[in-house]
């Protein structure tokens, strides 16, 4: 599916087969994909896609410039970027998550083991990123102006002001994350009820 418009709303459901939208000011709202690729972008508004590559693992990118971007239930590779506003993922299983705000929060929450590569990377705002317990992976979280914090129990870890790097358990996958002015915070997550 296709779809834009330069004034209004897009709401798309039930997809087999991937799908492209952009609105210049608007929301999107993306819902049970499976099949395909996930492009959704809004120029002013926000963007949120639910329960995408359930069945198989999907490519997903999804880009605000004045708005929100949330994915929410999904599986692959995700791109999310956030000029003004926040970029979060909840409740997603993924090989790569890329995460990107100017001035906007990053909130991750994967499910399934991680060992795959996350960046996320702010200019001011906050990043709290949450893997599930067995994640295998090296961590590196940096900030110029905030607190840095790790509430799993890591190795090799290195600790000064304005870095904080350690493992988790073999360390296959990487999580970088980069705030100017904001606090970082690298937890576990609890299992789903």
């Amino acid at each position: 599916l296709d779809a834009a418009t330069r004034s209004g709303d897009i709401e798309a459901a039930r997809l087999s087969r991937g799908v492209v939208a952009a609105t210049v000011s608007g929301d999107l709202t993306i819902t049970d994909v499976e099949g395909g690729r996930v492009e959704a972008k809004s120029m002013s508004g926000d963007v949120r896609v639910e329960r995408a590559g359930t069945q198989a693992p999907l490519d997903i990118v999804m880009e605000s410039v004045s708005g929100d971007v949330r994915l929410t239930c999904a599986s692959g590779n995700a791109v999310l970027k956030a000029v003004s506003g926040n970029a979060v993922a909840e409740r997603v299983t993924a090989s790569t998550l890329h995460s990107q705000a100017v001035s906007g929060d990053i909130r991750v929450s994967l499910v399934g083991a991680f060992s795959g590569t996350m960046t996320a990377t702010t200019v001011s705002g906050d990043v709290s990123v949450s893997v599930p317990e067995g994640s295998n992976l090296r961590f590196a979280l940096v900030t110029q102006s905030g607190d840095l914090d790790v509430s799993l129990a890591a190795t090799d870890e290195t600790r000064s002001e304005c870095l904080r790097t350690g493992t988790l358990g073999t360390g296959a996958g990487t999580v970088t994350v980069h705030t100017l002015s904001g606090d970082v915070h690298l937890g576990g997550r609890a299992p789903d009820a």
